[in-house]
């Protein structure tokens, strides 16, 4: 019985990063319901698998964003330079929209570490000195 849930579960995930269906749609055509997703979804083995595909799915996404990306800006060049009577406006924004949407998904620089990163100043025109004896002068005054 195991292997059959096992062969089940390898069919759904196949299909969910594959096909167009949503969701309900695909667990439907593989005659399972939500609680056993939910059910697998606490299996280790299911989850690293899916944590797989997710990953594998996101540098693929990555991929083809920056390829319409890369031909968006040639298009845009290519109707600047030849200035192309058929490129609309609508084209135009098209392009402008894919190369914006790469630029989103640009993963961001990693952040310093805290050893690297200098303690922010108390006050920002006050010396750290000054601040300090500030302070104190405020805590004898109580």
């Amino acid at each position: 019985m195991q292997g059959r849930f096992k062969s089940v579960r390898a069919r759904f995930l196949a299909d969910c990063f594959g096909g167009e269906d949503d969701v309900d749609l695909l667990l439907r055509n593989h005659q399972q319901t939500r609680d056993d997703l939910f059910r697998w979804l606490r299996k280790p083995e299911f989850r690293r698998r899916f944590r797989q595909l997710l990953l594998a799915n996101r540098y693929l996404r990555d991929l083809h964003l920056t390829r319409s990306s890369v031909a968006a800006a040639r298009k845009l060049h290519a109707a600047m330079d030849a200035a192309m009577a058929d490129f609309t406006e609508q084209q135009r924004k098209v392009c402008v929209d894919l190369i914006k949407l790469s630029e989103m998904r640009r993963p961001r620089p990693p952040r310093r570490s805290p050893v690297d990163a200098r303690p922010s100043p108390i006050a920002p025109n006050v010396s750290d000195e000054e601040a300090a004896a500030l302070i104190k002068s405020l805590s004898r005054d109580e």
